[in-house]
């Protein structure tokens, strides 16, 4: 009997060091990643222009996949790893979501992908790479790509009070009032003008309508937000083409 409990104890130690021999703690590595031949993680371009993402991953096992994510930067989320960008608080003119995943089985990883962006589009987006092994650990790093529209209305702020503080937000005592200035312009023509303000978790708590006639604009935006907290102001102007812009700003009551 006691020789059998040995054999068994022996068994069982090293079907556990076995198992110990199998758990994976190494994540992927993303060895290169660029946009148009760029590693700058904040890039400008226009709408309809293409960008190309070349990239290389690894992995000290094997790799299970890779996802592509392009979506707004419009409620200032970050992305975490190397390389990384975000932070941005930006409401996009347009539409632009991108969610391609790839199956992948080999260490090492090499490829490219192209898009085009969307010619309807202005803003902020991001542009996620995260490359995932077999046991599920994963890597990410990000760029933010500012978009711009040059079909798109134009909107100038002639004046805010209280003034923009260097971290690109208002920042307001309960009961205050905030008064914007706004022009917006189009040589094709404005459709529409907007104003609207939302929540800090993006609920519509208020919109309204400014007359337009012809090319150009000029009109206030002001608004009195009794109740703390985190609010964000937009102005979207769109044409009679259906091209829009949108401008925005954080407001911190506090």
């Amino acid at each position: 009997m006691k020789n059998l409990l040995l054999t068994i104890f022996s068994l069982a130690v090293l079907t556990a060091c076995k198992e110990k021999k199998n758990v994976d703690v190494y994540t992927p590595s993303i060895d290169a990643f660029a946009i148009n031949g760029s590693t700058e993680t904040t890039q400008n371009y226009i709408a309809a222009d293409t960008i190309t993402l070349s990239f290389s991953m690894s992995d000290n096992q094997s790799l299970r996949s890779y996802i592509i994510n392009i979506h707004p930067a419009a409620d200032g989320h970050t992305h975490t790893g190397n390389g990384s960008s975000g932070g941005e608080w930006k409401l996009p003119a347009g539409q632009w979501n991108v969610y391609e995943e790839v199956a992948v089985n080999s260490a090492n990883h090499s490829s490219s992908k192209s898009f085009v962006i969307p010619d309807s589009i202005s803003g902020i987006w991001h542009v996620v790479l995260t490359a995932t092994d077999d046991f599920g650990l994963s890597a990410s790093k990000a760029f933010s790509l500012i978009i711009e529209n040059p079909n798109a209305p134009e909107i100038d702020l002639t004046s805010v009070s209280p003034t923009i503080d260097e971290d690109g937000k208002i920042h307001a005592q309960p009961g205050s009032s905030i008064q914007l200035h706004a022009h917006a312009y189009d040589p094709d023509g404005l459709q529409s003008v907007n104003i609207k303000l939302y929540s800090g978790s993006g609920q519509l708590l208020n919109t309204s309508s400014v007359p337009v006639s012809g090319t150009t604009v000029d009109f206030p935006a002001n608004f009195n937000q009794a109740s703390l907290g985190t609010y964000h102001i937009a102005i979207e102007a769109r044409d009679l083409l259906g091209f829009m812009r949108v401008w925005d700003v954080l407001v911190i009551v506090q």
